[in-house]
């Protein structure tokens, strides 16, 4: 719940191989700013926050994401975050094009979320929209647990491959992206 609560867990990130980065979800309780959580972890994790990183020839984007449109969860107040999410998302994909064009390259742009991209129906939406229009290849995602995860959107679709990244999904063993 808090960054203190959190040193145990943070402790063990720096003991993996390979370099981490992480986004947040809405449990991330512990999550104060992102500078002072960022202090508080391994030298082998980054922090994401509406921002890219460049690494192996991948350009990372993240945001949390939020309830799409059509989602059983989606009201009035949904749609305002759902709003500010996309702006979010266009930020870190905005970052990662100018993250590019410093480097002298044009790398693979891959999404983080939390939330899932679509609605349980997995209807096509905004977000979608976007990861088009910056030429996505990519996007992982989270939040989805137990049974829910039978009707997650993965695979291909709409030239953009999905995958299902919670914990619990890949029997609580990290995902090697590259």
């Amino acid at each position: 719940m808090t960054l203190p609560e959190g040193e145990h867990d943070f402790a063990f990130l720096g003991l993996l191989p390979g370099h981490l980065l992480l986004s947040k979800g809405n449990h991330d309780y512990w999550w104060e700013t992102k500078a002072k959580s960022q202090r508080a972890m391994p030298p082998n994790v980054t922090l994401l926050q509406n921002e890219a990183y460049l690494a192996e020839g991948l350009s990372v984007a993240a945001t949390r994401g939020w309830y799409c449109p059509g989602s059983a969860d989606f009201d009035a107040e949904a749609a305002k975050i759902y709003r500010r999410e996309l702006l979010r998302l266009e930020m870190a994909l905005s970052d990662a094009v100018k993250k590019e064009q410093a480097a002298g390259g044009r790398y693979e742009r891959v999404v983080m979320l939390h939330f899932p991209p679509v609605n349980d129906k997995r209807d096509y939406n905004e977000m979608i929209e976007l990861m088009q229009k910056y030429q996505v290849s990519r996007c992982y995602f989270g939040h989805l647990h137990g049974v829910k995860t039978d009707f997650a959107l993965t695979g291909e679709h709409w030239g953009i491959e999905f995958n299902l990244i919670s914990s619990d999904y890949l029997g609580h063993k990290p995902r090697k992206i590259k």
